[in-house]
């Protein structure tokens, strides 16, 4: 069974177009996740021209935000990941066993 993380990932699919830049289809609209930073993300819906959220840490973040506002990952599958994060071992974690 998928972690509810990677059902986020399957549903919001993020492919690179130029380096820094990730777009994501989900009709009728086009997303675009910008790098502005170290682990600095913007998400944009590309038809309006419009900066949904600019305050990101991650591409996961980003397929967060896009999910919710295209209303295709609902807010217990947002909360599932937040509680999976938020146990999870941070990246990069070393085990002190």
């Amino acid at each position: 069974m998928e972690s509810p993380l990677d059902q986020i990932r399957t549903l919001v699919d993020l492919a690179e177009s130029t380096p820094g830049t990730w777009e994501c289809e989900l009709r009728p609209e086009t997303y675009l996740v910008r790098q502005r930073g170290h682990e600095e993300y913007e998400v944009e819906v590309s038809s309006r021209r419009v900066v949904i959220d600019a305050e990101l840490g991650t591409l996961d973040d980003a397929r967060i935000v896009i999910g919710g506002y295209a209303k295709v990952v609902s807010s217990a599958l947002t909360t599932a990941v937040a509680v999976q994060l938020r146990h999870g071992s941070p990246a990069g974690a070393v085990s002190l066993e």
